[in-house]
């Protein structure tokens, strides 16, 4: 071990003098374990020009509880200031509230995205990737425009499903973040670890047409330590703040003394957002 304290120590004295250091693979040795990232690689993002519309796959909002429509319509608001239009393939049992408020909602799913990540229902994949091929046939079109599929609480089995899909739309890209994986125990569930270790090692490489993310650090070490692949930390938007009131108050802030949370109470939808909660 002498050796790893040893590197460590370098390591870390050449940080004190402002350089950085990147581990690009996976290693056992502490030092280069704690600095993995995909740094210098190339970019897996869709190529240009940009898809001009984003598919939103999201199985389980049904109300305006929880973040899903909220997550939905910040999302599909960044877009649209992209010139990207987004529509969300969504549950059937979606409340009619929503749809009359948002009508880039396609109520045409039944699986919630737990079936997939949860649990080993065959019968409910299959439906999922049945229903899903119908939303695409109805939204893809043949003139040689760019889709781009993304999906926040996806899993290895979604990956799966849309490997099988990008393969029958040639104009399709994905991004799946594998939100699932983060409930499950990989240093104990060597069994399933095994099972999905060769589509795990193919996920690392096959963007730009399928990208996968993890949601969190902790999740992107325990991957790489189990399956030796590094997959990307994506950045995770707020799902009840705007992007566009998040660049109002880093703007002020830059110009003012005051903390962004003064300036945000200020703002008098979220003071009124703020309030509603208080009352239930």
């Amino acid at each position: 071990m002498e050796h790893c304290n040893t590197l460590e120590t370098q390591l870390k004295y050449g940080e004190k003098q402002g350089m950085k250091f990147y581990s690009l693979a996976f290693s056992h040795i502490p030092a280069l374990k704690s600095r993995i990232s995909r740094v210098w690689r190339p970019s897996l993002t869709p190529p240009e020009p940009e898809p001009e519309t984003m598919i939103i796959v999201d199985q389980d909002g049904k109300d305006f509880s929880g973040h899903f429509v909220a997550y939905n319509n910040n999302l599909s608001n960044a877009l649209a200031v992209r010139g990207i239009e987004a529509t969300v393939p969504c549950n059937k049992s979606i409340s009619d509230e929503i749809l009359a408020a948002y009508s880039n909602h396609m109520p045409r799913l039944r699986v919630h995205s737990w079936t997939l990540g949860r649990t080993n229902n065959k019968k409910g994949h299959n439906r999922f990737k049945m229903e899903l091929l119908d939303v695409l046939d109805e939204i893809l079109t043949t003139d040689g425009r760019q889709f781009l599929l993304y999906t926040y609480a996806g899993s290895l089995e979604h990956a799966k499903i849309y490997a099988a899909i990008i393969q029958r739309y040639p104009s399709l890209y994905v991004n799946l973040n594998l939100f699932w994986l983060s409930f499950r125990d990989l240093y104990a569930e060597k069994d399933y670890v095994e099972h999905w270790r060769p589509f795990v090692e193919w996920l690392e490489v096959a963007g730009p047409r399928l990208v996968a993310t993890v949601p969190t650090k902790e999740l992107q070490q325990e991957i790489a330590h189990v399956f030796g692949v590094i997959l990307d930390v994506p950045p995770h938007p707020s799902t009840a703040v705007p992007d566009s009131i998040l660049a109002e108050v880093l703007d002020r802030n830059s110009r003012s003394s005051e903390s962004p949370i003064k300036i945000l109470l200020r703002k008098k939808k979220i003071i009124v957002f703020i309030m509603i909660l208080k009352e239930k």
